[in-house]
């Protein structure tokens, strides 16, 4: 994730980042627990943080390849540039099922005026 999803990015490298955190996710089913208890069991409490470590890098990768700009701490190689008339806008990204759900939130412009000429 830190080389190839980091600030700097660019298509080829997210797309191979997605497909190492698949694999990572396989590994992932065969994880065992050998103390069964459900209190305070560390085995569990890192079991559900891996879980949920590689859900947080989907999303991150996902929502890194559909910005096609750059902004802020999300520099795209491939994308240089910002684009506020595309993308001045909240990408929301939710889990349903085995799927992400995107949606796309206009930014609220009341306190905040970009550079007229992005927009």
């Amino acid at each position: 994730m830190w080389e190839k999803v980091g600030v700097f990015r660019n298509e080829q490298g997210l797309q191979e980042a997605e497909s190492e955190l698949e694999e990572i996710s396989n590994d992932l089913e065969k994880q065992a627990l050998s103390l069964k208890t459900s209190h305070r069991n560390p085995e569990l409490a890192e079991a559900l943080e891996n879980f949920f470590l590689v859900a947080t890098g989907r999303c991150v990768i996902r929502g890194a390849l559909k910005r096609t700009e750059s902004r802020g701490a999300h520099y795209r190689e491939d994308y240089p540039e910002t684009d506020n008339k595309k993308w001045l806008k909240h990408l929301l990204i939710r889990k349903s099922g085995d799927a992400f759900e995107f949606e796309i939130i206009p930014v609220d412009l009341r306190e905040i005026h970009p550079e007229e000429e992005n927009c």
